[in-house]
């Protein structure tokens, strides 16, 4: 009688026990529902404030644009100083104009077009003729070799090649002509992609921070631009359930390697937002 007690006391605990788990397991993923519910809700208001803030500030904007170039238009009617004060006003206007564009389309990067297979090779040959202008101007050549298809989105992988190229020419020695190489390989899984240069490199321990938005290691004179190419890189590649990093020498270029799934799953996509994803590939 003992003996049935005891087991009968030990189910009843056990039981108790596992009741308690499920409790506890239901709490947490409600929780977790919870909280992720109102990190997607914050997300999404703070791309319509980026969206709305960049549309709002275009139109005056514009004005001083267009009053600065007006001035400009009269320039013989003031003196040296006042000339270099309109010059540096429209310059700076410029800047900005660039920086809300930039800031729009960073705000367009969670709402792209549906995922479908994507020949990577011809979308980089796409993206390379977009900036055949800027690549002719510095006298660089760009080679594409054969890369993977991947599911994706097509305009935000190209834009992805876009930046990356333009990084790549943007940063060159103009003691030597100018050469980015695009490669790929890949396995069951997933797709590695190189973007090799002979620039001007970096150090590596500022692997983070050149993926942070207007991060910059050179001063906007030296190398104009807004300073979130490359973070608009890492939120594509994210996006994509991806990865991205760079390898680099200070005067003798850098590799950048994206590490691309080759089909995407529910919980791959919409990872934008993560910030572990950076990770270092040994040299």
């Amino acid at each position: 009688m003992i003996g049935i007690n005891v087991a009968v006391n030990e189910i009843t605990k056990r039981r108790r026990m596992e009741e308690e788990l499920r409790k506890s397991r239901d709490e947490l993923e409600f929780r977790v529902e919870e909280r992720t519910a109102e990190l997607q809700r914050r997300n999404q208001e703070l791309q319509e404030f980026a969206f709305i803030a960049s549309h709002d500030l275009r139109e005056p904007l514009r004005k001083i644009q267009v009053f600065g170039s007006f001035l400009e238009e009269k320039g013989t009617a003031f003196d040296e100083q006042s000339r270099g004060y309109v010059s540096r006003m429209t310059g700076a206007a410029n800047r900005m104009e660039q920086l809300l564009e930039a800031l729009q389309r960073y705000s367009w990067l969670d709402t792209g077009q549906q995922f479908g297979p994507v020949k990577l090779d011809e979308i980089a040959r796409d993206a390379a003729k977009d900036l055949e202008l800027a690549i002719g101007q510095v006298g660089a050549r760009v080679e594409i070799g054969p890369l993977p298809t991947v599911c994706g989105d097509p305009y935000q992988l190209r834009l992805l090649f876009q930046n990356l190229i333009e990084n790549a020419i943007k940063y060159h020695r103009p003691e030597v002509a100018s050469l980015v190489k695009i490669h790929g390989e890949e396995n069951e899984r997933e797709a590695r992609i190189f973007v090799e240069d002979n620039g001007i490199g970096f150090d590596e321990k500022y692997l983070e921070k050149i993926f942070r938005p207007f991060q910059r290691l050179h001063g906007k004179h030296e190398y104009p631009g807004t300073g979130i190419g490359l973070t608009i890189c890492r939120k594509i590649v994210e996006r994509h359930g991806g990865e991205i990093t760079a390898r680099s020498v200070p005067g003798k270029g850098s590799t950048f390697i994206l590490t691309l799934p080759l089909a995407q799953t529910d919980t791959d996509r919409g990872r934008a937002g993560s910030h572990g994803r950076l990770k270092e590939v040994p040299t």
